[in-house]
């Protein structure tokens, strides 16, 4: 992405840096009940910061983005490709059921994971003259 080249004395962000934590999705909508299995995400299929607009995100009181870091979203767009169309809902006043992800915002969830810092070389009594 854009924003994962050296930057501000920070490595580039790649896939084996970023942990592998299995976000399991969970509901308590009827079909859940059912044996329709919900999908586990891992951190590496979130997007990235350089993959969307993150006006959804960006409101009084949350956290700036720290610039020695990759900030990963899930939001409308992973609702949309991993969770099954059966799970719907139905507005008020509307007889119709909706796809869950009309009700998700485009960035529900934003994490940001530490790109690694470059190794300082110190002297040393043992380095080369």
């Amino acid at each position: 992405a854009a924003n994962d080249g050296v930057a501000g004395g920070c490595l580039p962000l790649v896939d084996m840096e970023v942990p592998e934590v299995k976000l399991q999705l969970v509901s308590d909508h009827p079909i859940a009940g059912t044996g329709v299995t919900l999908p586990a995400l891992s951190m590496r299929q979130l997007r990235r910061v350089g993959a969307t607009s993150t006006a959804s995100l960006d409101s009084p009181g949350s956290e700036p983005h720290h610039p020695m870091s990759t900030r990963l979203f899930f939001g409308r767009q992973e609702v949309r490709d991993h969770v099954p169309r059966q799970i719907t809902l139905t507005p008020k006043g509307s007889e119709a059921s909706q796809p869950l992800m009309r009700f998700v915002s485009r960035d529900l969830l934003a994490v940001d994971v530490p790109r690694p810092q470059p190794e300082e070389k110190t002297d040393s009594l043992e380095m080369a003259t």
